[in-house]
This record gives C-alpha cells, structure tokens and sequence, in this order.
C-alpha cells in the first residue's frame, strides 16, 4: 500500500525522494535560525515583508489544460490489450480466465492518460482490473503505470515504455524489498543533495530498515540483521576516513548488538495454558539453536565482514560489545547443541504414556521416564542443575495432566453419563497419587548419591489442582446419580428429580 502511494504521488522515484527530502531537511536544518525566512521564500508564493509594510503579490491560479485522450484505432487496442494479457503473472493464473470485463477496463485506462496505474487481480476466483487501488483482499495483484500523459508505441517501444511488477498481500516484505532495491540505490548514487541532508538522510533509512527488517522476519522466527549496502563497494582506507559514514556504521553495529542480546535472552515458550511437555521443550532447543546459528551464519557475510574491517580500522568503541555478544551466542549454540540429545531422550517414553490405559503399564512407564531424567541429571553438563531437574519433572507433570485431560470426555459426563465419570475420575486420581508416590520413593533412594534440591511444590503445584477439580467432577457425578436419575420411556429419555 504505501508503496503504490508513492507512486501515485510521483511516478518518477528519483524526483519524489529528491524534492520532498530537500523539503524536509532544508525546513529542519533551518529552525529557529535566521536562514528560515529565506527556505521558506523558495517553497511559498508570497514575498518577504519589507521595513515599509507587507506587500502581498496576487497569485493567480493557472487552470491546468485537460490532456487529450490518444487516438488508438480499434485494432491498435486489441493488439495493446493482448501484450499486457501475455505479461499477466499472478498465483494460479490461467488464461482462460481472462475476461471481457478486464479487456475493457485495460482499453480504458489506455485511452485515458488521467490515470497513470491499472492493478489486475483476482477477486475471490474471478480475475479482475481496476484503475484504483482494490478494496478486496487479494493474494497478489499486478500493476502497470506509466508516466503523466504517456502513449504507447503500439509496435516499437510499448514493452520497453510500460512499467509493471507485482505486489503480494506481505505488505511488510514488499516494502522491504521495494525499499532496499529501489530507494536505497538512489540515495546513496544521489549527488544532488548536500552532505548534510544526504547524512540525515542515510541516518533514518538506516533505522527504518533495521526495525523493518527486524518485524518483518520476526513474523518468521528468525532474526535477520540489516546489512547497510553503504562502503561496501569502497575500500576500507577511503570509508575510515569519512567520519560521518563511520557514525552511520556504528549506529547499525549498536543495533546488531542488541538484536543478538534480545534474542539470546528470549527463552518463552509459546505453548497453548502453560502446559510445557517434554516434546515442546525439545522443539523450543530445536528452534533456538536454528535462530541461534542463523544469526552466527550471517557474520560470514562479505558485507558484514567489511563493515567490520572498516570499524576496527577505526579503532571504534562499539565492536567490543559486538564481540562479547557474538561469544555469548556461540557459548548458547554450544548448550543447545548438548541438550539437544538428552532432551530427546525422553520425547518417545513420554509420548507412549498417552497410549496407556493399565494402571501398572502407566506406573512402569513412569519410573522408567523419571530413570531417564536421573541419567540426564547425571552425564548432562549443562542440565544437572537443581533448576534444570525440576523442570523436567514439572515437564512430566504437565504431560501427565495432558494426557488425562485428554481421555476424560466431560460433555458424555455432563449429558447423563455420571457413572462414566466416577469411573474415570477414579482412574485418572490413583494415576496421579501414583505418580507422586514413585517420585517421592526414587528421591529417598538416591538421596545418597544426589544431592538434588528440588522444588516440590512447582513440581505438583498442578497435580494438585488437577486432581482437586477431578473431586469436584466426581462430587457432581454423584449429585447427578442421587438427584437426577435417567427414566427411558420409550424412544425418548426425560429426567425425573427422585422423591427422599
């Protein structure tokens, strides 16, 4: 969207970027300073005031001339229409979707050079074209424009004239790209603007392309850092001695640093009630030594290598910082490559108790799934901590709960099925008293040979409320049983109160 607004101000990139700047730093530069009178007298249609009184000069508006409509001959607009029919390029096009009401608003916006952009897409399934920008949602459009009171060639140049792309529904991404390949060439090739205004300049895209990039692969779970194309084309000698460009790089390095450090400090889950199981806590490893190796990968960048060439010629302050990050974050791919294996360990074993239904099955599970963490706890260099232990038995706890939640159908219990859930519930409260019972055994019997601290009210915290709201269903299944038993007559079943 904005960039289509863009270009709906002003088809000529260069102009726009080089004219509404010149504006905007020309007015800033100058405010508060004796120079702002003079700015403002190169942009206004007024006269200065002199020491006699103000004279005011009369601007007469000049009506602007409507500009011709072109004189295309009906064949010349068929052959037109069937060249931009051919450059169509959406997802799942097909040619025979194609249609009458597209041929002639392509026709029009041919003849009526007031409009300088035609967008083609498809609404829903039908394919559609528009002289405006659609207010449907899409999944990509294509777009023509053309310069203010342009003709086509018919034969010659029309492919040559015509300017086209496509846009899809990643605004962010599209921007970016827009940005980054089109406007960020033109300012750092532009001559025309003072050193001052082009630093200014170069200072916010910079910033505005690091949040960019940022939020938009965020989005993807990935960090991806913003790589300023500026020196990297210059040798390291000449860009040491531009202060300025030097400032510009340092500023991008500060904002390297604190992306690595904010991601080397994210360590959330993003699980649905909190209920971490042993396989999300494998996935989240998975995933942050994808994040975190990704980020190291890109350091291997020629352009970010450069950049760091040029900053350590120039003896700056803000590379250190860079450094130890970069330290911190291969010390944190180390971990998660260690804990990794261990932590898969017990994806399998836990997975299997949601298989079981026999009391003893799911008791020999369990005590083979805790000997498993205590072998974790016991060859893991990084997992044998107090801390780390009670989070693999709150992990199991949570996958115990899971798993009974999961079997427990209470819209059958609360549609007339109360012995059902007395049975259940029975079930699913010996499990978890069963669990708490080889827990606190296998404590006793290595006490001797770990020296575990372990938290055991974070452990059981959510067993207890667990199984607390299994007595209370167990309370409402024997209300139903005294107070609403089920009288078939029939085909049809009533609920009668019983008498006392």
């Amino acid at each position: 969207m904005l960039f289509f607004q863009s270009i709906q101000t002003n088809l000529k990139l260069q102009q726009v970027i080089t004219y509404s700047l010149q504006i905007e730093f020309i007015m800033a530069d100058n405010i508060g300073g004796e120079n702002l009178a003079d700015n403002v007298s190169e942009l206004s249609s007024f006269s200065d005031s002199s020491d006699e009184g103000k004279r005011i000069e009369e601007v007469i508006p000049i009506a602007e001339e409507e500009a011709d409509k072109p004189a295309y001959s009906d064949e010349d607009l068929d052959t037109l229409v069937g060249f931009m029919r051919n450059m169509i390029f959406l997802f799942d096009y097909d040619s025979n979707d194609f249609n009458d009401e597209v041929a002639e608003v392509i026709k029009l916006w041919l003849i009526d050079v007031n409009y300088p952009l035609l967008f083609i897409y498809y609404d829903g399934h039908l394919l559609a074209a528009s002289l405006t920008f659609p207010k449907c949602s899409f999944n990509d459009l294509m777009y023509f424009m053309r310069e203010p009171d342009q003709l086509f060639n018919v034969i010659e140049t029309f492919h040559d004239d015509l300017m086209f792309g496509t846009l899809h529904n990643d605004i962010e991404g599209s921007l970016l790209v827009t940005l980054e390949q089109v406007y960020g060439p033109l300012m750092l090739s532009n001559t025309e603007w003072s050193e001052n205004v082009k630093a200014h300049v170069l200072v916010a895209y910079n910033t505005f392309m690091t949040f960019l990039t940022d939020i938009h692969h965020k989005l993807s779970g990935f960090t991806l850092l913003y790589v300023p194309r500026e020196g990297s084309d210059m040798d390291v000698q000449e860009v040491v001695l531009n202060r300025t460009t030097i400032k510009r790089l340092e500023a991008v390095v500060i904002e390297w640093t604190s992306q690595i450090r904010s991601t080397i400090n994210d360590t959330q889950h993003s699980v649905p009630d909190d209920l971490i199981c042993p396989s999300d806590e494998y996935n989240f490893w998975i995933y942050r030594h994808e994040v975190l190796f990704a980020i190291q990968s890109q350091f291997k960048n020629v352009n970010v290598l450069h950049i760091l060439e040029i900053l350590d010629l120039a003896q700056s302050l803000y590379t250190k910082p860079l450094r130890d990050v970069l330290n911190d974050l291969m010390i944190e791919i180390e971990i998660a490559e260690a804990n990794i294996p261990f932590i898969k360990l017990l994806v399998d074993p836990c997975f299997a108790i949601r298989t079981l239904d026999n009391e003893d099955d799911l008791c020999s599970q369990l005590i083979y799934v805790m000997h498993i963490i205590r072998f974790i706890g016991e060859d893991s260099s990084h997992l044998r901590q107090d801390e780390c232990i009670t989070k693999l038995f709150l992990y199991l706890s949570n996958e115990i709960v899971s798993c009974c939640m999961q079997s427990i159908d209470v819209d059958k219990i609360l549609s007339g099925s109360p012995s059902y859930g007395i049975e259940v519930c029975n079930i699913k409260i010996n499990c978890c008293e069963s669990y708490k019972i080889i827990y606190e055994e296998m404590i006793e019997h290595f006490q001797d040979v770990y020296a575990w601290r372990l938290d055991y009210a974070v452990i059981f915290n959510r067993i207890d409320a667990f199984m607390q709201r299994l007595y209370d269903m167990l309370e409402i299944c024997h209300a139903m049983t005294i107070f609403a038993k089920k009288i078939c007559i029939g085909f049809t079943t009533r609920s009668v109160p019983v008498e006392m």
